[in-house]
């Protein structure tokens, strides 16, 4: 019986050390994914790989976008980060000719929300704050540093949203449909690859 007991309380602290290890390996993760995004951004020597209607595409912003999908566990070469930034960046550059940038107010009010958001959820805004001790801002400093991403972002949503609620059909054939709008924009763009990307 005693042998029992003592199996027992080993199995007990090994699940214990475990799952603390399992947790604060998922606290670290975020701020490790915060430090690789900080390095990046202190490493100024970084080569241009591509220029999109004159608009240039720097070595960095792949590398950042190849971290950022790391925390959405997406495992991604530069060669496609690479196709994924001129489609993002074709997009944003149609819906700035079609004027569909948001105000700096809409971009404040988004930035609101999300912060309230993540407040409001005990699993992000832990999770948030280890990512912003990575990068060593603080949320502040974070959403200010961030406020033309974020309305970026914005402006790219305004013309898939705008896509999407003039095609006719199910969810899945509205996305197509604005992937088919997308890749026009790739296909009409002047792209100029510096340096390719395995």
């Amino acid at each position: 019986m005693l042998k029992y007991s003592k199996t027992i309380s080993i199995l007990v602290v090994l699940v214990f050390v475990f799952a603390s290890s399992a947790f604060a390996f998922s606290q670290n993760k975020f701020e490790i994914l915060g430090k690789e995004i900080s390095g990046i951004k202190q490493n100024n020597k970084s080569a241009l790989i591509a220029k999109v209607n004159g608009q240039e595409i720097y070595e960095a912003d792949i590398d950042k976008d190849i971290i950022r999908g790391k925390i959405l566990d997406s495992r991604i070469s530069k060669k496609q980060a690479l196709e994924r930034k001129i489609r993002y960046l074709v997009v944003v550059q149609e819906a700035k000719e079609q004027n569909l940038v948001p105000s700096d107010e809409t971009v404040h009010s988004f930035i609101e929300d999300l912060r309230k958001r993540i407040s409001e959820d005990e699993v992000a805004s832990r999770e948030f704050a280890s990512y912003l001790k990575g990068i060593g801002l603080t949320e502040e400093e974070y959403f200010e540093s961030h406020f033309e991403g974020y309305k970026e972002k914005l402006t790219y949503g305004n013309l898939m949203h705008k896509i999407r609620d003039k095609a006719e059909g199910s969810h899945e054939e509205k996305n197509l449909e604005f992937e088919v709008h997308v890749d026009t924009l790739v296909n009409n763009a002047e792209i100029e690859i510096v340096e390719n990307l395995n």
